[in-house]
Protein backbone atom coordinates (compact mmCIF):
# COMPACT_ATOMS: atom_id res chain seq x y z
CA UNK A 1 0.00 0.00 0.00
CA UNK A 2 2.75 2.13 0.68
CA UNK A 3 4.74 1.28 -2.05
CA UNK A 4 1.76 2.27 -4.46
CA UNK A 5 1.45 5.56 -2.93
CA UNK A 6 4.84 6.40 -3.64
CA UNK A 7 4.40 5.67 -6.72
CA UNK A 8 1.28 7.31 -7.16
CA UNK A 9 2.91 10.80 -5.59
CA UNK A 10 6.12 9.94 -7.97
CA UNK A 11 4.08 9.99 -11.19
CA UNK A 12 1.95 12.66 -10.43
CA UNK A 13 4.18 15.30 -8.56
CA UNK A 14 7.68 14.12 -9.99
CA UNK A 15 8.20 18.05 -10.57
CA UNK A 16 7.11 19.04 -7.38
CA UNK A 17 10.67 18.58 -5.41
CA UNK A 18 12.80 20.73 -8.31
CA UNK A 19 10.27 23.67 -8.14
CA UNK A 20 10.64 23.82 -4.37
CA UNK A 21 14.73 23.90 -4.46
CA UNK A 22 14.32 26.30 -6.96
CA UNK A 23 11.56 28.79 -5.09
CA UNK A 24 13.72 28.25 -2.19
CA UNK A 25 17.41 28.91 -3.77
CA UNK A 26 15.65 32.11 -5.10
CA UNK A 27 14.10 33.00 -1.87
CA UNK A 28 17.40 32.73 0.06
CA UNK A 29 20.16 33.89 -2.52
CA UNK A 30 19.38 37.26 -0.87
CA UNK A 31 20.60 35.75 2.64
CA UNK A 32 23.64 34.50 0.68
CA UNK A 33 24.26 38.06 -0.96
CA UNK A 34 24.60 39.62 2.59
CA UNK A 35 27.35 36.81 4.51
CA UNK A 36 29.83 36.98 1.49
CA UNK A 37 31.88 34.83 3.53
CA UNK A 38 29.54 31.71 2.99
CA UNK A 39 27.89 32.96 -0.60
CA UNK A 40 29.67 30.73 -2.71
CA UNK A 41 29.74 27.84 -0.48
CA UNK A 42 25.53 28.02 -0.26
CA UNK A 43 25.42 28.61 -3.91
CA UNK A 44 27.15 25.75 -4.38
CA UNK A 45 25.04 23.59 -1.85
CA UNK A 46 21.95 24.93 -3.97
CA UNK A 47 23.33 24.13 -7.69
CA UNK A 48 23.90 20.38 -6.63
CA UNK A 49 20.05 20.16 -4.80
CA UNK A 50 18.78 22.06 -8.24
CA UNK A 51 20.98 18.95 -10.46
CA UNK A 52 19.78 16.21 -8.05
CA UNK A 53 16.06 17.03 -7.66
CA UNK A 54 16.33 17.65 -11.85
CA UNK A 55 17.59 13.95 -12.31
CA UNK A 56 15.22 13.04 -9.94
CA UNK A 57 12.58 14.79 -12.13
CA UNK A 58 13.49 13.02 -15.15
CA UNK A 59 13.18 9.89 -13.58
CA UNK A 60 9.93 9.17 -14.77
CA UNK A 61 11.64 8.43 -17.84
CA UNK A 62 14.34 5.78 -18.31
CA UNK A 63 15.91 7.14 -21.04
CA UNK A 64 15.84 10.83 -19.93
CA UNK A 65 16.83 9.79 -16.62
CA UNK A 66 19.79 7.76 -17.63
CA UNK A 67 21.16 11.14 -20.46
CA UNK A 68 20.36 13.12 -17.04
CA UNK A 69 22.61 11.25 -14.91
CA UNK A 70 25.40 10.83 -17.49
CA UNK A 71 25.38 14.85 -18.06
CA UNK A 72 24.87 15.09 -13.84
CA UNK A 73 27.37 12.95 -12.74
CA UNK A 74 30.34 15.04 -14.22
CA UNK A 75 28.32 17.94 -13.32
CA UNK A 76 28.59 16.92 -9.72
CA UNK A 77 31.72 16.11 -9.22
CA UNK A 78 33.15 19.16 -10.78
CA UNK A 79 30.61 21.01 -8.23
CA UNK A 80 31.73 19.01 -5.25
CA UNK A 81 35.16 19.80 -5.74
CA UNK A 82 35.06 23.52 -6.63
CA UNK A 83 33.11 23.58 -3.34
CA UNK A 84 36.79 23.09 -1.17
CA UNK A 85 38.97 24.40 -4.24
CA UNK A 86 37.89 27.73 -5.66
CA UNK A 87 39.42 28.78 -8.39
CA UNK A 88 38.78 30.83 -11.71
CA UNK A 89 39.09 27.77 -14.62
CA UNK A 90 37.36 25.00 -11.92
CA UNK A 91 34.38 27.93 -12.18
CA UNK A 92 33.80 28.41 -15.41
CA UNK A 93 34.43 24.42 -16.19
CA UNK A 94 31.52 24.52 -13.10
CA UNK A 95 29.50 26.45 -14.94
CA UNK A 96 29.52 24.89 -18.66
CA UNK A 97 28.40 21.84 -17.35
CA UNK A 98 25.56 23.24 -15.59
CA UNK A 99 24.46 25.47 -18.26
CA UNK A 100 24.77 22.35 -20.48
CA UNK A 101 22.52 20.29 -17.88
CA UNK A 102 20.32 22.64 -17.32
CA UNK A 103 19.48 23.25 -20.91
CA UNK A 104 18.83 19.33 -21.37
CA UNK A 105 16.55 19.38 -18.53
CA UNK A 106 14.28 22.29 -19.76
CA UNK A 107 13.99 20.51 -22.82
CA UNK A 108 13.45 17.36 -21.20
CA UNK A 109 10.45 18.68 -19.23
CA UNK A 110 9.40 21.21 -21.98
CA UNK A 111 8.65 18.39 -24.33
CA UNK A 112 7.15 16.41 -21.23
CA UNK A 113 4.66 19.29 -20.90
CA UNK A 114 3.45 19.45 -24.19
CA UNK A 115 3.12 15.94 -24.77
CA UNK A 116 0.76 15.39 -21.66
CA UNK A 117 -2.55 14.57 -22.78
CA UNK A 118 -4.28 16.09 -19.70
CA UNK A 119 -3.14 19.18 -18.06
CA UNK A 120 -2.61 18.09 -14.07
CA UNK A 121 -1.10 20.28 -11.31
CA UNK A 122 2.44 18.14 -12.26
CA UNK A 123 2.16 19.56 -15.73
CA UNK A 124 1.92 23.20 -14.24
CA UNK A 125 4.73 22.34 -12.05
CA UNK A 126 6.85 21.58 -14.62
CA UNK A 127 5.88 24.33 -16.49
CA UNK A 128 6.81 26.67 -13.96
CA UNK A 129 9.78 24.22 -13.45
CA UNK A 130 11.39 25.29 -17.09
CA UNK A 131 10.46 28.76 -16.76
CA UNK A 132 12.63 29.61 -13.69
CA UNK A 133 15.24 27.02 -14.68
CA UNK A 134 15.28 29.49 -17.79
CA UNK A 135 15.92 32.31 -15.94
CA UNK A 136 18.64 30.84 -13.66
CA UNK A 137 20.44 29.06 -16.47
CA UNK A 138 20.55 32.71 -18.45
CA UNK A 139 21.77 34.37 -15.34
CA UNK A 140 24.91 31.05 -15.55
CA UNK A 141 25.26 32.63 -19.46
CA UNK A 142 25.86 36.02 -18.13
CA UNK A 143 27.83 35.85 -15.45
CA UNK A 144 30.33 33.46 -17.90
CA UNK A 145 30.23 36.31 -20.61
CA UNK A 146 31.32 38.62 -17.94
CA UNK A 147 33.89 36.68 -17.06
CA UNK A 148 35.30 36.15 -20.41
CA UNK A 149 34.66 39.92 -20.69
CA UNK A 150 34.96 42.17 -18.12
CA UNK A 151 32.58 45.40 -18.68
CA UNK A 152 29.60 43.46 -20.61
CA UNK A 153 27.55 45.03 -18.41
CA UNK A 154 26.97 48.24 -16.57
CA UNK A 155 25.69 49.62 -13.32
CA UNK A 156 24.05 52.89 -12.44
CA UNK A 157 25.40 54.84 -9.48
CA UNK A 158 21.96 54.10 -7.67
CA UNK A 159 22.14 50.54 -7.79
CA UNK A 160 25.11 50.95 -5.48
CA UNK A 161 26.87 48.17 -6.23
CA UNK A 162 30.55 47.79 -4.39
CA UNK A 163 33.29 45.56 -6.66
CA UNK A 164 32.55 43.40 -9.47
CA UNK A 165 28.85 41.90 -10.34
CA UNK A 166 28.72 38.45 -8.83
CA UNK A 167 26.19 35.59 -9.99
CA UNK A 168 23.43 36.54 -7.56
CA UNK A 169 23.39 39.96 -9.25
CA UNK A 170 22.77 38.51 -12.31
CA UNK A 171 19.52 36.38 -11.11
CA UNK A 172 18.18 39.48 -10.36
CA UNK A 173 19.50 41.05 -14.32
CA UNK A 174 18.02 37.63 -15.37
CA UNK A 175 14.66 37.55 -14.34
CA UNK A 176 14.08 41.22 -15.21
CA UNK A 177 14.90 40.51 -18.35
CA UNK A 178 13.20 37.47 -18.58
CA UNK A 179 9.93 39.07 -17.20
CA UNK A 180 11.04 42.23 -19.74
CA UNK A 181 10.73 44.23 -16.15
CA UNK A 182 13.62 45.68 -17.13
CA UNK A 183 14.58 48.21 -14.56
CA UNK A 184 17.71 49.49 -16.00
CA UNK A 185 20.01 49.23 -13.33
CA UNK A 186 22.12 47.21 -14.91
CA UNK A 187 22.06 47.25 -18.56
CA UNK A 188 24.20 45.13 -21.37
CA UNK A 189 27.28 47.28 -22.51
CA UNK A 190 28.52 45.01 -25.36
CA UNK A 191 26.61 43.90 -28.58
CA UNK A 192 27.54 40.15 -26.99
CA UNK A 193 25.88 40.93 -24.16
CA UNK A 194 22.95 42.74 -25.85
CA UNK A 195 22.83 39.95 -28.28
CA UNK A 196 21.53 37.77 -25.27
CA UNK A 197 19.22 39.75 -24.02
CA UNK A 198 17.49 40.13 -26.89
CA UNK A 199 16.91 36.53 -26.88
CA UNK A 200 16.46 35.65 -23.33
CA UNK A 201 13.64 38.48 -23.20
CA UNK A 202 12.01 37.09 -26.45
CA UNK A 203 12.03 33.32 -24.99
CA UNK A 204 10.48 34.85 -21.85
CA UNK A 205 7.45 36.65 -24.12
CA UNK A 206 6.91 33.67 -26.21
CA UNK A 207 7.31 31.52 -23.01
CA UNK A 208 4.56 33.23 -21.32
CA UNK A 209 2.46 33.64 -24.39
CA UNK A 210 2.16 30.30 -26.03
CA UNK A 211 3.41 27.89 -23.40
CA UNK A 212 1.42 29.15 -19.93
CA UNK A 213 -1.30 30.73 -20.54
CA UNK A 214 -2.85 27.60 -22.65
CA UNK A 215 -1.70 25.41 -20.15
CA UNK A 216 -3.33 27.32 -17.22
CA UNK A 217 -6.46 27.84 -19.54
CA UNK A 218 -6.94 23.87 -20.13
CA UNK A 219 -6.00 23.29 -16.27
CA UNK A 220 -9.14 25.34 -15.98
CA UNK A 221 -11.37 23.45 -17.85
CA UNK A 222 -10.67 20.15 -16.42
Amino acid sequence: MIVKAVRIIHQNYHFGLLLVTLVLMLMLYPFFEAHPSIREESLGVFFILILLSSVYSLSYSKPHMIIGALLGIPTLIISLISLFSAGTDMDLIRVSLLIAFNTFTIITILMTVLNHTRVTQNTINGGICVYLLMGITWAMAYNMLETFMPGSFSVLDTYQKLGSLVWTDFVYFSFTTLTTLGYGDITPATSYAQSLTILESCTGVLYIAVLISRLVSLYGRD
